[in-house]
């Protein structure tokens, strides 16, 4: 079997938040990094106070792995919302796959009650709260005082890690039949195509 790419997650998160849940919002991060990591080696969780060091230009270094990433973590807290940069890395990665299956891959994670976003009265004003309102989010709210250490709390980030795993494995046997199969249906070449793909879907 070939390696797996690279799969890289972009993390977005309002840092006050971080200070104020006594790094429980890092913890996190680490956390559902390393429970990913076990399933999928190839998987990492760009979060930018490890991956941004002195010297880089980080307006650059941001974007450069917001455009790489394939999934999509924003921290849902009011702080997120109130902050520029977490709008900016939020809309722009919405933006690239708008309309596109791979909008599947923005997995909000709730930390934080915010009733702008809970009601539908008032978020109304948001574009960005309406649009995150219409994923599914990975409700975290009632782990965040425990520091991730109850039992509940591990299988939550557990089920985060588990529909990452299966979405990128998806995701990957996509990639794999479009490489392979690609230049034989331009080719003409129907039977071996359909070879290749009857092989792949047994993988």
């Amino acid at each position: 079997a070939r390696p797996m790419a690279p799969v890289v997650g972009f993390y977005s998160y309002a840092r006050e938040d971080d200070t104020l849940t006594s790094g429980a919002v890092s913890q996190l991060h680490t956390l559902l990094e390393g429970k990913i990591k076990l399933r999928l080696p190839a998987f990492t969780l760009f979060q930018d106070v490890r991956d941004i060091e002195a010297g880089d230009v980080w307006e650059d270094r941001l974007r450069t792995h917001l455009d790489a990433a394939v999934f999509f973590f924003p921290v849902l807290t009011p702080h997120f919302f109130e902050r520029r940069w977490c709008r900016t890395e939020t809309e722009r990665f919405l933006d690239r796959y708008d309309g596109q299956a791979l909008r599947l891959n923005v997995i909000p994670l709730y930390l934080v009650e915010d009733e702008d976003f809970d009601l539908p009265a008032l978020r109304r004003d948001d574009a960005l709260r309406e649009r995150l309102a219409k994923l599914q989010f990975a409700s975290l709210r009632e782990h965040v005082a425990g520091r991730w250490t109850g039992a509940a709390a591990i299988t939550a980030i557990e089920k985060v890690a588990e529909r990452v795993v299966k979405l990128a494995k998806q995701a990957e046997v996509q990639r794999k039949i479009a490489v392979l199969v690609n230049p034989l249906l331009a080719a003409g070449c129907l039977a071996e195509a359909e070879r290749c793909l009857r092989e792949n879907r047994q993988e």
